[in-house]
């Protein structure tokens, strides 16, 4: 059952990326597309479940639908305040009002839907490698018809039907307490909610992540053993056990190695195997007048959280972190721990007695591992994003060649035999900024030394390697 999930994953996935671009109310035979249905503002504007901005102009009179051949400008204003832009051509439109747009210079494609007269409702990318940015998932996502096949497999073609959201859910978008997985089965949940305008019968899960050579990798994925029905027009939330996983002894379980993690949605209509008939479902099929990248469902007000249930929430006064993003203000980076203060602990740690409180499971391992930990302190409102980048807390340094010395920046204390580390806040953050901001992110930065020799490869840890088990500000 592993190897049918895994094939139906991939190839489900390939499908998307290719027909996902695919106009889908039909073409009116000329070659020219339908005009939008968006009402014809020439402009459109969303954002992300991030808090990244888009806006989107298309044409030059905006008294008129998108049509074939429109030029369009889209540009991305990111949390810290940086922009994005990219121009090309419009190739294709469809009644629905998704429009496919075509970068200057590349052959990449991205599909944006617009609604009425103003509002942008989601944005895809055809190729997300080479995307000039990486577009984000908005608050609706759309699954769309994919009719797939797989004629190569080792035990007998396989084909399949499914209604699926393709590269528009990206796991990194949603940092919660997750960076890589195991093959424990009932470890990981994904909890998905919102509501559906149909009902789904056979709806299945899948992790896949994106390499930096651009291959699709299967990790991980739900089995018909979780098969969830989600209902028309009702608000839903269902958390769903993930029960099938790859081979990682011979695939990387480290998000960090991927450069995208994708989770699919998809609602299931059939799935066949030449060589394994055992493994047959069919629930009918997809309508023979609704082509491939045709909106079979609209989820509104979508939120998704991946979880592991081994990890226990952390203790003090700061809950628990999420994953950092990068100076990009889109790319997660999993070395980053980032927690949002609440106005309560902003006032703490403005304090000239402030404390910043970090524990973890074992010091020991810290300094054996040759950890480097440092502390960043972030304004997202004033776009003050990378300051004060003093001496890390807790770092090491060689001062003979091949010894590593362990040291401790003033105004840390380090207790190695509890693992806690505290901050003197006011001597550590000298930043005359701080004292102003009314939004505070602190971040803990974590690197380490050391190569990889059977990878090739400096080695790659993420922060759940610190093993932080708690958080807490005190005065």
């Amino acid at each position: 059952m592993k190897n049918l999930l895994k094939v139906f994953g991939i190839f489900a996935l390939a499908a998307m990326i290719g027909f996902g671009m695919v106009a889908c109310g039909g073409d009116d035979g000329d070659g020219e597309g339908n005009p939008s249905s968006s009402g014809g503002s020439g402009k459109y504007a969303g954002k992300d479940v991030l808090g990244n901005t888009y806006s989107l102009s298309v044409g030059s009179d905006a008294a008129k639908a998108a049509v074939k051949g429109d030029k369009f400008s889209m540009e991305v204003t990111t949390r810290n305040g940086s922009k994005k832009n990219v121009t090309g051509t419009v190739t294709d439109t469809s009644t629905d009002g998704t429009l496919t747009l075509k970068q200057d210079g590349t052959n990449v494609e991205f599909s944006a839907r617009v609604d009425g007269t103003t509002d942008l409702d989601s944005f895809t990318s055809g190729d997300l490698a080479q995307s000039s940015f990486i577009p984000r998932t908005f608050d609706n996502i759309f699954l769309r018809a994919t009719r797939w096949t797989n004629p190569d497999d080792p035990g007998g073609a396989w084909s399949g039907e499914n209604w699926g959201s393709g590269t528009t859910v990206l796991v990194k978008d949603f940092p919660a307490n997750v960076s890589k997985l195991s093959n424990e089965t009932d470890r990981y949940t994904i909890t998905i909610s919102g509501t559906s305008s149909v009902k789904m019968d056979n709806v299945r899960l899948e992790v896949q992540g994106l390499t930096k050579d651009n291959k699709w990798i299967w990790l991980g994925g739900t089995s018909k053993a979780n098969n969830t029905v989600i209902n028309a027009n009702t608000p839903f939330s269902q958390e769903i056990t993930l029960d099938n996983f790859a081979d990682f002894g011979t695939t990387s379980a480290n998000f960090a190695d991927y450069k995208e993690i994708i989770l699919q949605i998809t609602n299931l209509i059939n799935i066949s195997s030449v060589g394994s008939p055992e493994n047959n479902e069919n629930y009918g099929s997809i309508p023979a007048d609704k082509p491939d990248g045709y909106i079979m469902a609209e989820i509104n007000n979508f939120k998704i959280v991946l979880k592991d249930k081994n990890r226990a929430a952390l203790t003090g006064n700061m809950s628990d972190y999420v994953y950092g993003i990068q100076e990009d203000g889109l790319s997660v980076d999993y070395r980053i721990a980032l927690w949002s203060l609440s106005a309560e602990n902003i006032g703490k740690a403005k304090q000239n007695d402030a404390k910043l409180e970090i524990t973890f499971a074992s010091g020991e391992d810290i300094e054996n591992n040759g950890a480097v930990i440092a502390l960043v302190w972030q304004d997202p409102v004033r776009g003050l994003w990378w300051q004060d980048m003093t001496d890390p807390p807790l770092t090491r340094n060689v001062e003979v060649e091949s010894e590593w010395i362990f040291t401790i920046a003033d105004g840390v204390d380090w207790d190695k035999d509890e693992g806690k580390m505290t901050i003197d806040l006011s001597e550590f953050i000298k930043d005359s900024k701080f004292a102003a901001a009314n939004e505070v992110n602190f971040i803990i930065a974590c690197w380490y030394y050391g190569w990889d020799a059977e990878a090739g490869k400096e080695k790659s840890y993420n922060i759940d390697d610190l093993a932080i088990t708690g958080a807490n500000l005190a005065n």
